[in-house]
């Protein structure tokens, strides 16, 4: 073959202008929490336990939003947004990391303690009403069991004449109405903190909505346990976590298993160190498999502060007034399997607000090549957040429809959480670059020397994008050239070895 142009990206002032696009970003939208966007007693509620433990806004807004989105549930059906017959829900995953010492557990267990008590109640009313039913069903199940087999065990047939094989169909049909009724002997949990995937599966077929929300102030061990912890093959265990958040339906039906069938709706709060938030986000699976692009991340750098020997007390108007808000959305959850959800539907306005942040980010997208792919729900994050809002501004929320005011709210939160998203994974992007850098380089070796763009991209999956970008990660190693065949046909762009 003969080269017949060169041209390295390092040299293309395009990357130059663009190469710090997510510093840009983050410059321009991660320096304050819009807290104002926030519905009046969430904000109320975040301003005055910020004031009392002298932390960022920011730690227990999220917390705020995260709590409305758990005692959500599947309440509410949201349509619109994007596409016409689309629709989602409000369940929102957010992640806070703050350091070891730091009082991180304090805000959070304040504004999730309305939920928790809810979710203490419905344990209650189960223990109390419910569970003496389906054990007085199950003993008088079996009781009709014992019965049929003690008649039917020596004979062909019963006493009128009817066939055996009809009695072991009853049997059969007993059994079944047995094991229902001991299955749902379990409490209904919509809350749950330390759980391994398999439990969380089955917390969320015997919940009537399938709605679970995952609290846990130490939430290390739930992202441990999502990565594959206790699986012997090393692989993550993130299905549970993708359908919940998507709201699918997921049947398990594996050997040495129950088998079992969810309709998951999970949310989730979970605070960490920030070390766990890299130890998550440096995981290849969970990058790849779009685990880590479902969270609203960040990582909150708290300042080390005197004790300035005033005595701060927390408002107790607004922390009540966010108590009967929890406690109503909770109220208006469903109680019977099989209740429909109160669809709520975004107005021309709100969904231009969308359209416009979605190619906005879009943008930002196509100048950030190794991380692009975990920026790509950021629409639908908003329209989920946009939906806490509405319910947190008014759970009646009026003619069901949700204005351009509203999606507005949610946008700047979303942009200030892109930013934060950005600057965690911005911290792993060397590890990642080289990975990557160190793969394509064998390809590169195996090939011969030359690897054309369209077989790394067919065959390894390398964009053409992303092999510009592993140019300028590593500039003056990589030749990006056009190089005519000489068995003639037109050239083709390849990449090879900086001689």
């Amino acid at each position: 073959m003969t080269e017949t142009k060169a041209k390295t990206w390092k040299n293309d002032p395009e990357i130059d202008a663009t190469h710090d696009a997510a510093i840009a970003w983050m410059e321009t939208h991660g320096s304050q929490f819009p807290i104002d966007a926030l519905s009046e007693k969430a904000r109320a509620a975040a301003e005055t336990i910020a004031d009392v433990y002298r932390i960022p806004v920011e730690m227990p807004a999220l917390c705020a939003l995260a709590t409305i989105s758990g005692a959500m549930g599947r309440t509410w059906s949201l349509e619109g947004g994007a596409k016409d017959g689309q629709s989602t829900h409000g369940n929102l995953y957010v992640l806070i990391g703050a350091p070891a010492g730091s009082g991180k557990a304090a805000p959070a267990a304040i504004l999730t303690k309305p939920f928790l008590e809810y979710a203490s109640q419905v344990a209650r009313r189960f223990q109390d009403f419910e569970r003496p039913l389906l054990q007085t069903e199950i003993e008088c199940a079996m009781t009709e069991k014992r019965a049929l087999m003690r008649k039917f065990n020596y004979k062909k047939s019963d006493e009128g004449g009817r066939p055996i094989a009809e009695s072991e169909a009853d049997i059969a049909a007993l059994n079944k109405k047995i094991a229902e009724a001991n299955r749902r002997l379990t409490s209904p949990a919509p809350f749950v903190e330390d759980v391994t995937s398999q439990k969380l599966v089955l917390t969320c077929a015997r919940n009537v909505d399938g709605a679970v929300f995952v609290y846990s102030a130490e939430g290390a061990e739930v992202l441990r346990i999502a990565g594959g912890r206790y699986r012997g093959d090393g692989k993550a265990d993130l299905e549970i976590w993708l359908k919940g958040f998507s709201c699918e339906i997921l049947r398990q039906d594996r050997v040495g298993r129950e088998s079992v069938e969810a309709h998951p709706c999970l949310a989730a709060l979970l605070l960490v160190q920030p070390s766990v938030i890299s130890e998550t986000y440096g995981s290849p699976e969970a990058l790849r498999r779009g685990f880590c692009a479902r969270f609203i991340a960040v990582n909150c750098h708290l300042p080390i502060l005197d004790d300035d020997g005033e005595n701060r007390t927390l408002d107790r108007d607004a922390i009540n007034a966010w108590s009967l808000l929890i406690g109503d959305i909770c109220d208006r959850r469903p109680s019977n399997p099989g209740t429909p959800p109160r669809t709520i539907f975004f107005n021309d306005g709100a969904r231009e607000v969308f359209r416009l942040f979605e190619n906005d980010v879009a943008a930002l997208r196509r100048k950030i090549h190794d991380v692009h792919e975990q920026l790509a729900r950021w629409r639908e994050l908003a329209i989920r957040i946009a939906a806490v809002l509405a319910v947190a501004d008014d759970p009646h929320i009026p003619l069901n429809i949700v204005g351009a005011d509203v999606a507005e709210r949610a946008v700047r939160i979303a942009r200030w959480a892109v930013a934060a998203q950005l600057g965690i994974l911005r911290e792993g992007r060397h590890e990642r670059m080289m990975e990557r850098f160190r793969k394509l380089g064998a390809l590169i070796d195996a090939s011969g020397g030359v690897l054309s763009l369209r077989d790394a991209e067919k065959s390894h999956g390398y964009s053409r994008d992303e092999i510009y970008a592993l140019a300028a990660f590593a500039p003056g190693q990589l030749t990006i050239t056009e190089i005519q065949n000489p068995n003639g046909g037109r050239p083709s762009m390849s990449v090879m070895r900086t001689a």
